[in-house]
């Protein structure tokens, strides 16, 4: 077997283990209960919103921006609680010394993690968006592709927020893992917002609130571009594709700085 193939193999075992630890913490059980709820909330309580709304489509549009709020908010939770929970549990149990006892670079063993935790999120999206699609074609809807669409945007926020909370939580702590990338998310939302309105608004220029847009990571921009497949919404589309690429950066960087970093730290 050449070096690749076992890399390649390393990942996929970190990643299994880090998913079946993951499940054996009631939070993940409850998330996906919670999504489930919802779908049969949804499911009661559509027919009813349409018809009150007068519009069988505005109300269909509005169910599916409702769904695509509650999935992205609930999947932002995996994101920022799991990895902080692995990644101390181990630095705390000193579990991580019979893996790293194996041949296997610590890259790799954050990686896995980092993998592990995003396959459970794209896993709890999939497994919704197919029974959101169900419900759908039980009730004789269009067939939500735009949703798919919108939440498949989305998995690049998840990627770089798990990435951000495996960086936060492994260089300072569990704590600093869950509140600073909850505060940045937060930060970011508001900024890009506020830079995404200033054209249309035709607000005066702010040099503070172009750098805090163009320098950190682009959570709110990336959130309103995916929702803007499904919603009417008034801004420059060409900042959505641009933050694809802005975010990729992001993420590299931050692979980067636990590559450099990770090598030099002293594990007890």
């Amino acid at each position: 077997m050449n070096d690749l193939s076992l890399i390649f193999l390393q990942l996929y075992e970190i990643a299994i283990l880090s998913i079946r630890e993951a499940f054996r913490k009631k939070f993940v059980l409850s998330v996906i209960l919670m999504s489930v709820l919802f779908l049969v909330i949804d499911f009661n309580c559509e027919r009813n919103f349409a018809n009150s709304t007068n519009d069988a489509v505005t109300g269909y549009s509005i169910d599916l921006a409702i769904t695509f709020f509650v999935m992205s908010f609930l999947n932002m939770l995996i994101s920022i609680v799991i990895p902080s929970g692995l990644i101390a549990d181990e630095m705390e149990n000193k579990t991580y010394t019979m893996i790293l006892a194996r041949p296997i670079h610590r890259m790799t063993y954050i990686m896995g993690k980092i993998l592990g935790v995003f396959t459970l999120v794209a896993g709890n999206l999939v497994f919704v968006l197919l029974f959101y699609s169900a419900i759908n074609a039980a009730k004789n809807n269009i067939p939500p592709s735009v949703l798919w669409k919108s939440t498949g945007f989305m998995l690049i926020n998840y990627f770089m927020l798990i990435s951000l909370v495996s960086f936060l939580t492994l260089f300072i702590n569990r704590t600093a893992g869950i509140l600073g990338s909850l505060g940045l998310v937060f930060f970011t939302a508001v900024s890009n917002l506020s830079f995404l309105i200033a054209g249309p608004m035709k607000v005066e220029p702010n040099i503070w609130r172009d750098i805090a847009y163009w320098s950190l990571p682009q959570f709110g921009t990336i959130f309103l571009y995916s929702i803007s497949f499904i919603a009417s919404i008034d801004w420059d589309s060409k900042y959505g594709i641009y933050t694809l690429y802005h975010s990729s950066v992001w993420i590299i960087l931050l692979l980067a700085i636990i590559y450099i970093t990770f090598n030099r730290k002293e594990l007890n």
